[in-house]
């Protein structure tokens, strides 16, 4: 499927390698890397290919109250359920823990572990869900926590980026195209510490930039 919106075109799922038997995704539970699980899986389906995907998700001890790693999973269900009697080919996910609080960056943790997941299961390449951000009127003075900077110290052969040149408001069309409001409402951007969308933060204030809404609670 080639996807256009806003004079942007994403034609990566329907160019999507035949020959590539596994594949990592960086699965953060957001609204970007889930549309990616979603598309490439109903790909992948739809040809009948033989493709893996080994989802990733890394949550922060830090966040007491949030379980970033549940929100991941339900994004999985409810991909696979759309698949299924193709629902396999997305395997167990590789969950693992890192704490802000400690020295060790965030961006170490997720490298170590996205480097382990490409050696144990010889992944061809990890896919990413980042994207374009808002028009500088709309973004605070700091992003926090960035997910750019983790793209530093890993090779270029290691990561594909389909959404690298559009913005969230071109991942909000499809959603709505493809009448994804279930795996929407499963997703989650705030990072504050809290059950609830904190509304403050740059990825809330993205999500409802481009979606018109935060978070759904519950």
């Amino acid at each position: 499927m080639s996807l256009k919106f806003d004079g942007k075109t994403v034609d990566y799922f329907e160019k999507f390698p035949r020959h590539v038997e596994r594949v990592g995704i960086s699965l953060s539970g957001g609204a970007d890397s889930a549309l990616i699980l979603y598309l490439l899986a109903k790909e992948i389906q739809d040809r009948e290919q033989e493709t893996r995907i080994y989802p990733i998700h890394g949550y922060d001890l830090s966040r007491k109250n949030v379980h970033s790693w549940e929100v991941a999973e339900a994004v999985i269900r409810t991909v696979k359920y759309d698949l299924r009697d193709w629902a396999n080919i997305i395997k167990k996910p590789h969950i693992f823990a890192y704490d802000k609080t400690l020295p060790i960056s965030k961006e170490d943790y997720h490298n170590a572990n996205y480097e382990y997941m490409k050696r144990r299961y010889d992944l061809d390449f990890i896919i990413r869900g980042v994207t374009q951000g808002m028009p500088s009127d709309h973004r605070p003075l700091s992003k926090g926590d960035s997910s750019s900077s983790e793209l530093s110290r890993l090779s270029k052969e290691t990561w594909v980026l389909p959404f690298g040149d559009v913005d969230k408001k071109f991942i909000a069309h499809w959603y709505n195209e493809l009448n994804l409001d279930r795996l929407l409402s499963m997703t989650s951007s705030c990072i504050a510490d809290q059950t609830e969308p904190c509304e403050e933060c740059w990825w809330c204030k993205e999500k409802y930039w481009a979606f018109g809404q935060y978070d759904a609670v519950g």
